[in-house]
C-alpha cells in the first residue's frame, strides 16, 4: 500500500473547489501525494494567480505517431504558462500525458478508476509511471476504497473527475465511440470548456474529435489556442 495516502471529504477545506461546483461530485477522494494534497500550482503562474490552473487532456488508447507527436509538442509549449494536467492514467493518450508532463515538469494528476492500492490498481503496468507522479510532486486521486479493483462502469464515472478537476477539457484523438467523448460531454455538462485538436478525415482516430469541432468545440492546433 503506497504511504501518504489522504481522504478528503466534501465538506473539507481542502476538497478541490472546482470539483465542488460539478452536477454529482464524489463525497470523498483519496489522494495519493507527498504531502496527501493536490499540486499547487500558484508559484508557477505567471499572472499571480494563487488558484490552480489544470488542462484536463483525454484520448483514444489506441493513438497514432500523429496524436503522440501533436500532444507532446502541445505539452512543452504549455510550460510557460504555468498550467498543471489532468488525465485518466490509461494506456495511450493518458499515459502519455502523465509521461510528458514528467518530461517537461508539469504537475500532473492522474484519476483512477480503481482503488490506490497495490493489488487493485489499473492498469497495473503504468504503477511505476505513478510512483515517479508522486516522486515528482503529483498526485493519483481516486474516489473509491484503495482495495476496489476497477468495473466497467467506474471509469466512465472517474471521467466526471477528470474533467471536473478543470475548466477545460481537451481531447485529442478520439474515434466516434471513445470514452474520452465521455469525458467530453461530462465537461460540457458541467459547463467547461471543450477542446480538440482536428485530424485527418481519412482515419478513424480523428472522427470523434473531428465531429467535436463541428459541434462546437474549441479548435486547437498549438499552445496559443
Amino acid at each position: 500500500m503506497p504511504q501518504n495516502i489522504r481522504e478528503i471529504k466534501f465538506g473539507d477545506k481542502d476538497f478541490p473547489k472546482i470539483l465542488k461546483e460539478i452536477p454529482s461530485p464524489p463525497k470523498l477522494i483519496r489522494v495519493w501525494s507527498k504531502d496527501g494534497g493536490l499540486p499547487n500550482l500558484g508559484s508557477r503562474d505567471p499572472s499571480g494567480s494563487r488558484e490552480p490552473r489544470f488542462l484536463s487532456i483525454v484520448g483514444t488508447r489506441r493513438c497514432s505517431a500523429y496524436g503522440e507527436e501533436i500532444l507532446r509538442k502541445l505539452i512543452a509549449d504549455l510550460t510557460p504558462y504555468g498550467f498543471g494536467t489532468v488525465s485518466g492514467m490509461a494506456i495511450g493518450i493518458d499515459t502519455i500525458v502523465a509521461k510528458a508532463s514528467l518530461e517537461n515538469k508539469i504537475p500532473t494528476i492522474a484519476v483512477l478508476g480503481s482503488g490506490l492500492g497495490r493489488e487493485a490498481f489499473y492498469p497495473p503496468r503504468n504503477w511505476r509511471l505513478a510512483e515517479e507522479i508522486v516522486e515528482r510532486g503529483g498526485a493519483i486521486i481516486s474516489e473509491y476504497e484503495n482495495d476496489f479493483k476497477a468495473t466497467l462502469w467506474t471509469f466512465p464515472q472517474r471521467n466526471r473527475v477528470i474533467s471536473g478537476l478543470s475548466p477545460a477539457t481537451l481531447v485529442v484523438e478520439a474515434p466516434e465511440k471513445s470514452g474520452a467523448l465521455i469525458t467530453a460531454r461530462f465537461a460540457l455538462e458541467q459547463n467547461r470548456d471543450v477542446l480538440a485538436i482536428p485530424g485527418s478525415v481519412f482515419g478513424s482516430n480523428s472522427a470523434g474529435t473531428n465531429k467535436l469541432i463541428k459541434e462546437g468545440a474549441g479548435l486547437v492546433t498549438s499552445a496559443d489556442d
